[in-house]
This record gives C-alpha cells, structure tokens and sequence, in this order.
C-alpha cells in the first residue's frame, strides 16, 4: 500500500529571520523514507502544492510532517511539524483525511513560541498501483504507445501512387512521338493523318520520308523544264 501526501501550504508562520519573514519548506518522513518541498522565499504563507508517496509497512508507524526555515549560514530553524499515526488514516473512511489545516506543533512543550502556524494537508491511501509504481516493479503494464500502436495509412503513400499512375510511361510518349510525325508527313502530302497507323514501324516511316523526298524532287524538275520550254 502507499501513502499519499499532498501538502498544499502553510499559513501564519512564525518569522524567523532577521526581516520578519521565513524561508519555509516541509519535510515528510515514514520510518526511512523521507523526502522534502522546494523552499519558498521570504513569505510567512507559503504555498508548495507538492505530492509524495510513501510506502507502507507497518500500520504503528507514525507520519512525520516538519516545516523548516533554511538558513545559508547556520542549522536550519525548526518551525513546527504535524504527527499522525498511520492508523488513523487507515481507518478513516474511504481510507482517506479530507483536506484540512492541522496545527504545527513546537518541538517540545518548554518551547517559548507556541503558536508555530497551521499548515495544510491531503493525506490518503491508494489501494491501486499506478503506472509509475507497475513500470518500476517490471510488471506487465499491457499499456503502448500511440504512436506504436498507430497502424493508420502512410500520409506519403497516397501521393506517390497518384503520380505513377498519371505519369505517361516511354512506350506512350513514344507512340505519342510517332504520332506527331506520321501527321506532319501526312499533311505535306495533303493526307489524313488517320491513314497513317500511330505503329507503323520505323521502317515504315522512313520509307514515308523517301517518298515524299522523291515527289518533292520530281516536282522540282518539272518546274525546271517548263521554266526552259518558256524561255525558248
């Protein structure tokens, strides 16, 4: 089981620097285990908003909740601290103590100061491991990633089909080529250019040419030999 802490802030604390504030922070303990908040500036009502986990061996143990003030130079002050059996949280209901402002207590009855402030507190059991807690004991969290688990289409896919299907490939441009140039030939001929076959072979084609250099020829020479019958 862990137990959960949730120190919120404190209120009315008593100053203890030189320029009448304090800089606070908390110490929570368990048995071994303690941790601490960051340390607030210069203020008497300091707000922290941190949470712990601690775990729980023993339901006699006690829960140990000190403010400090930090000093650069000397010890750290005590402030004043909050003891709770862990018990009583236990057996609370909903295994849980509803947020609330505890007094903060001198260290010891002789102390001259005994208003230390109050401090507020969230303190409750979670019965349920969490993720973090599953992850470090290595068990099966039967939990992915979305970005592993994502099966969804390549974004990039798509438009690379869409290009290969539009492109021409070299047998159509090919014929598209002859094409044009069966036409061209056709018209210097004043044919249609249906009647010449978009696959005709190439040597179909260079007959073609011959041909059409041949009648070009011939027209030629007859202009010549009446240009000569004029003359005379």
């Amino acid at each position: 089981m862990k137990l959960v802490v949730q120190v919120m802030g404190a209120r009315d604390l008593p100053a203890m620097d030189l320029n009448g504030l304090s800089d606070p922070y908390v110490k929570v303990q368990l048995g071994k285990q303690k941790f601490r908040t960051k340390v607030v500036k210069k203020t008497l009502n300091p707000y922290w908003g941190e949470e712990f986990a601690l775990k729980v061996e023993d339901l006699n143990d006690e829960l140990l909740i000190s403010v400090l003030d930090e000093d650069k130079y000397f010890n750290d002050d005590f402030v004043g601290c909050v003891k709770l059996p862990v018990s009583q949280v236990f057996d609370a209901r909903n295994k849980s103590l509803e947020t609330a402002w505890y007094p903060l207590q001198p260290k010891s009855k002789k102390s001259k100061n005994k208003d230390c402030g109050e401090i507020l507190l969230t303190i409750h059991f979670s019965l349920n491991n969490s993720f973090a807690d599953s992850a470090s004991d290595g068990g099966d969290i039967g939990f992915e990633s979305p970005s592993r688990s994502f099966s969804g289409p390549s974004e990039s896919a798509s438009p690379v089909r869409v290009r290969q299907e539009e492109t021409p490939t070299f047998k159509e441009e090919k014929l598209s080529s002859q094409k044009t140039f069966a036409g061209r030939i056709a018209q210097m001929f004043n044919k249609n250019p249906d009647t010449v076959s978009a696959s005709s072979s190439r040597v179909d084609l260079i007959e073609l040419a011959e041909t059409a250099k041949s009648e070009v020829y011939e027209s030629t020479s007859e202009d010549q030999s009446s240009s000569v019958h004029l003359k005379n």
